[in-house]
């Protein structure tokens, strides 16, 4: 078919070896055989073909021996896995999504290969548009895209705009057999309905071009995240629609690499969106390495500030760089320091000025001056003869009176 012809070469499948997703199924069946008639004598250099059984009906010695008829058709390297499902916390077709494409991963990075090719087709999308739609998703990219990335594992999806009526009618054409998954009559199941009674009825051009316009938007949308300087002013994001609010949410948390389960990973943006409408300073521990922290005109998320500890002796009148800071000491007056050597370490809870001030708790000190909240944790404080001598003033480092500067783990 010369649809899928093109497809293959938008894909650039020529300069690839490919995993092929199969399952017996009418898409699958036609996936193959074009992909076959695509390479001609070079498929096996080009394609692999991988198998799961689930043993999960009565009918799979049937779904089978379809699978089984192919790979002897074409005698292409072949890899199945059988397995059974284990009820646990979620539903089968989470978890066989989930166990499929872990077997798909392992066998990509054994062998090698460039990438996953599955049979999704326009129906597919299409269904997934309106299921996202009526879950209330905030996806990324509305439906499915020709290329995505699980992971390392790249997946492509060439027939994403061929219907299934053209499906069937070059498979009756070829006269093609196929295995029909008897569980998608089960009207119960939401992808079943929306396949039956919605589908057949609805103007898939028109729905095509809602969801092209719907992903543009998207894309523009993710193009503006980018530019965003940190930290996030609120007058930028409270600009955005509350929807829009939770993906820059989720987008952030990808730039930042908090990496969480899904479930976690929706929880917290939840809880971020809700601690985001008080601009109180206020820190929200993310996990154990990541916190969220809620300034007066801004927000940022960093895992710079938590548990740091850092402790450095300074003997020369020279730069210094470390992880937390720079420190010009060739004027160490400047610091109030009369000699060197001085140590400089992080402030801790209880700390007190050696000195004539009136007030002479650190603590006190650094909140007088307005030092950021998450700051005072890793405030440097300077010391000689085990007594605190100097501590910088936050206004002189924000000017840059004082040469000291502060790591930004923004």
């Amino acid at each position: 078919m010369k649809q899928a012809v093109d497809s293959f070469n938008k894909l650039q499948f020529k300069n690839q070896k490919l995993l092929v997703a199969f399952s017996g199924g009418p898409d699958s069946v036609f996936l193959l055989n074009e992909l076959v008639k695509y390479f001609q004598d070079t498929a096996k250099e080009h394609l692999v073909v991988a198998y799961v059984n689930y043993h999960d009906s009565p009918y799979v010695d049937e779904e089978e021996r379809i699978v089984d008829h192919y790979i002897n058709l074409y005698h292409l390297p072949f890899y199945k896995v059988d397995t059974q499902y284990q009820k646990k916390d979620h539903n089968f077709e989470d978890w066989a999504r989930d166990y499929r494409y872990r077997f798909f991963q392992s066998l990509v990075k054994k062998l090698d290969l460039d990438g996953l090719v599955t049979a999704h087709q326009r129906t597919d999308l299409i269904e997934t548009y309106l299921l996202q739609k009526q879950r209330n998703n905030l996806p990324s990219c509305y439906g499915l895209q020709e290329v995505s990335n699980l992971g390392k594992l790249t997946i492509y999806r060439p027939l994403l705009f061929i219907s299934k009526k053209e499906i069937y009618q070059q498979l009756k054409k070829e006269n093609l057999s196929y295995y029909e998954d008897l569980t998608n009559q089960n009207l119960k199941k939401k992808r079943n309905y929306l396949r039956k009674d919605v589908i057949p009825v609805i103007n898939e051009d028109e729905i095509l071009t809602e969801i092209e316009k719907q992903n543009q938007r998207l894309k523009n949308l993710y193009q503006q995240f980018e530019k965003i300087t940190y930290p996030v002013s609120y007058l930028i994001y409270d600009s955005f629609s509350s929807d829009d609010q939770k993906r820059f949410l989720f987008f952030l948390l990808d730039k930042k690499k908090v990496f969480l389960k899904d479930s976690r990973r929706s929880g917290a943006v939840k809880d971020l969106f809700s601690f985001l409408k008080n601009h109180t300073p206020k820190e929200y521990v993310i996990n154990q390495k990541y916190s969220c922290y809620r300034l007066a005109s801004s927000f940022f998320i960093s895992k710079g500030y938590k548990n740091i500890s850092y402790s450095y002796l300074f003997k020369e009148n020279k730069i210094y760089k470390t992880p937390y800071f720079t420190i010009d000491l060739k004027n160490f007056t400047l610091f109030n320091l009369n000699s060197l050597p001085v140590e400089v370490r992080n402030y801790h809870s209880g700390d007190t000025l050696a000195t004539n001030l009136k007030t002479k708790d650190v603590y006190k000190q650094l909140k007088k001056q307005s030092v950021p909240f998450y700051l005072i944790k890793i405030y440097p404080v300077f010391i000689q003869n085990e007594k605190i001598v100097a501590v910088p003033f936050y206004s002189d480092l924000k000017s840059q009176k004082i040469p000291l500067v502060l790591k930004s783990f923004f």
